[in-house]
């Protein structure tokens, strides 16, 4: 039997690979017709105060804009979806727990 099985090779020096640039940030556009963030932002658009997630939802059932916004607990649906683009900074703000807005500028 021969010990060379046990030797380990030597590893070899390899330079590192560059990284890419950043990719540019995408332009912020406006979410598709008849969903439920566009729903929301064309109740929001005509209010001059913050409103509830209950709120917006109820305009939103009443005008029947999104019709996809279904299931056992829309309201939540819909704040979630409000609470997430407030974070990241698109579409609407939050001016206190729980009551959005639509962002100035939109």
């Amino acid at each position: 039997m021969s010990n060379a099985s046990t030797k380990q090779k030597p590893k070899r020096k390899t330079a590192p690979k560059p990284k890419a640039a950043p990719k540019p940030k995408a332009a912020q556009r406006e979410p598709r017709e008849g969903s439920t963030m566009w729903a929301a932002m064309e109740v929001l658009r005509g209010k001059r105060n913050p409103m509830r997630a209950g709120e917006i939802y109820a305009e939103v059932r009443e005008r029947k804009l999104a019709p996809g916004l279904k299931g056992k607990t829309p309201e939540r649906t819909l704040a979630a979806q409000l609470a997430v683009s407030a974070k990241r900074g698109r579409f609407v703000e939050r001016t206190e727990p729980g009551k959005f807005r639509l962002k100035r500028g939109s």
